[in-house]
């Protein structure tokens, strides 16, 4: 009785010469012919599992987005609280100001701080912004890359088949 201790070099040449599907390349020569003898079915289930990743992928980062901004949201409207307060305060101070160079230099600081309002509010929660920015941005190519991914799974599996049938 013979023994097999590697692989036949026809399986090797078959094993190389297919494309990776779903990440993985058949091992064995059984995967090989398995994959042959079932190529219609496991093209059939490479949309759906492909098409399954991908919304897995956009569901998390819509997840991780909706997130992001309702963090951003909060922030903003506590920061604004503060920074309207502190833009309250210049004013009182203008008011009880004594004389002319006095009431003018409280003014003019009043006047920069009104003009970098929105700075003040959004500066402190880039980081934030950024992120959500980067998720949005990742959501939109895996939205737009969807069907090309499951078409280029379609594609290295035909070709796969295509070599194997040759």
């Amino acid at each position: 009785m013979a023994r097999i201790h590697r692989d036949a070099g026809s399986t090797r040449y078959l094993i190389k010469g297919m494309k990776s599907l779903q990440g993985k390349k058949p091992a064995t020569f059984g995967e090989v012919r398995h994959f042959y003898d079932h190529y219609e079915k496991i093209l059939a289930e490479t949309d759906v599992i492909i098409g399954r990743q991908y919304e897995e992928m956009i569901g998390r980062l819509s997840t991780d987005e909706a997130r992001l901004d309702r963090q951003l949201q909060e922030n903003i409207a506590r920061q604004t609280i503060a920074v309207d307060k502190n833009l309250e305060e210049l004013r009182e101070r203008i008011a009880g100001a004594g004389n002319f160079f006095t009431r003018f230099g409280r003014r003019v600081h009043y006047w920069v701080a009104v003009s970098r309002r929105e700075h003040h509010i959004h500066s402190p929660f880039a980081g934030i912004t950024s992120e959500l920015k980067s998720v949005q941005a990742r959501k939109a190519d895996h939205i737009r890359n969807k069907q090309s991914a499951i078409q280029r799974e379609r594609d290295n599996a035909s070709a796969s088949y295509q070599f194997l049938k040759a």
